[in-house]
């Protein structure tokens, strides 16, 4: 009702999808448009309500971003939580302070489960760009030989295959004409993988090697 009253502004409810996220998803199902490498190749820009908000303190306030909230879940952690920090605290001193720890052998995430970057200890600083801190039980996975299965292909939504890209690592002509740039990280291939492959890491890693 509150949004009804601006003229040039529409709500537009998506599909509950994994990556929805992604700008070319997103523009795909609201907009009905295709563009080739840049949104704004068809005169539109993509941003979150986070971005947003932090432009208007720094154009009517003159702002920075000083605090950011994060995220704090998992099963290695007493509840999940969202937290306002400041830029630059340490997160196992927020941590410490809020809740517990559930075990000993933990796994710290920068980020969520899918797109997030593994750490080596809980000793992560807020900055602008974390959004969230995943703590899980650390599990040994074994690792197999491609089943062939084709899986990851299926799942893919930048349409690229990343067994092929892996079994290409070291040939840069190779990776040229299998695209890894592509792909937007999103971590489908790894999480529906039977054998356990670390393909999001590969394809990862061909991307710098592609973008060099």
């Amino acid at each position: 009702e509150y949004i009804s009253k601006y003229k040039n502004i529409e709500l537009s409810p998506v599909k509950n999808m994994y990556p929805m996220g992604w700008e070319r998803h997103i523009i795909k199902s609201v907009l009905k448009v295709d563009y080739d490498k840049y949104p704004s190749e068809k005169g539109i820009v993509v941003n979150n309500v986070s971005t947003i908000f932090a432009i208007y303190k720094a154009l009517k306030y003159q702002r920075n971003i000083s605090k950011r909230i994060v995220t704090i879940t998992g099963e290695g952690f007493t509840e999940p939580v969202n937290v306002l920090a400041k830029v630059g605290t340490k997160m196992n001193t927020i941590i410490k302070k809020i809740g517990k720890y559930k075990g000993s052998d933990l796994k710290f995430i920068a980020g969520g489960p899918m797109m997030g970057t593994s750490l080596s200890s809980d000793n992560v600083v807020v900055t602008n760009a974390l959004g969230a801190v995943t703590i899980l039980e650390h599990e040994e996975e074994e690792v197999n030989e491609c089943m062939g299965c084709g899986r990851c292909l299926k799942v893919c939504p930048a349409n690229i295959c990343p067994i092929f890209i892996l079994e290409s690592i070291n040939d840069k002509e190779k990776l040229k004409k299998l695209h890894p740039e592509k792909c937007i990280e999103c971590g489908a291939c790894s999480y529906i993988c039977p054998s356990k492959i670390g393909l999001r890491d590969a394809v990862k890693i061909a991307k710098k090697k592609v973008n060099k």
